[in-house]
């Protein structure tokens, strides 16, 4: 793998399982500027290259997966081998020990390539018992400890992401601290922000059809 910078096809695209609706994503288009100004300089800086990896977090419709998918592109073209992968559906490709192609299953898949994005965290199914917390943590921490660039995404605030109180109520929240703890310790935090643009491209949508 080198820097060098090589011409994205759509095999490329489709190898890593990107959606297309995010094929046309650019660094341009991410409205939060402060949150554009940090991946480009991740992205200039070559901190990935050291394995960091990113936690993207905000509100409904504000980019995050449009930023993780502009950066999975990137490394792409400088070589690196990556999956795009919506957290819930990862979930179920786990469980049913589904195949990613004849040589390997999605599991192994996912812990092997270089970039990995598991987008819409905390929108999986979870068990009673964990087992399907600890399967995610498995493949997460695996990643993290040989330096394997890890990017997730999520509607859910950080601080709710986990047990936590609300009106003075405890809430168990989404995840158990031990995961939250690796994710904190080994990926950098970005909040971003802005107006929705889903529910935008929704109203104009439905103010055409008036």
């Amino acid at each position: 793998m080198t820097g060098t910078r090589r011409p994205l096809h759509q095999r490329d695209l489709e190898r890593m399982n990107l959606p297309n609706r995010f094929w046309e994503s650019r660094l341009s288009g991410i409205q939060d500027e402060k949150a554009r100004e940090v991946i480009r300089r991740y992205l200039l800086d070559g901190r990935y290259m050291h394995g960091e990896g990113l936690f993207l977090h905000g509100k409904y419709g504000v980019g995050k997966s449009s930023a993780a998918a502009v950066i999975l592109m990137e490394m792409r073209r400088r070589g690196y081998s990556g999956l795009w992968v919506e957290a819930a559906e990862f979930v179920d490709k786990m469980m049913q020990r589904e195949m990613f192609d004849l040589d390997s299953s999605w599991s192994s898949r996912a812990r092997e390539v270089d970039v990995l994005v598991l987008d819409d965290m905390g929108t999986e199914h979870h068990d009673a018992g964990g087992a399907i917390e600890r399967m995610m943590e498995g493949v997460v921490r695996s990643r993290i400890q040989r330096k394997r660039i890890v990017i997730l995404t999520t509607n859910i605030s950080p601080d709710r992401l986990g047990p936590h109180e609300e009106s003075g109520v405890k809430v168990e929240g989404v995840y158990r601290r031990k995961f939250l703890e690796v994710i904190r310790e080994a990926l950098y935090p970005i909040c971003v922000q802005g107006s929705s643009l889903r529910r935008d491209t929704e109203r104009k949508i439905a103010d055409e059809y008036r």
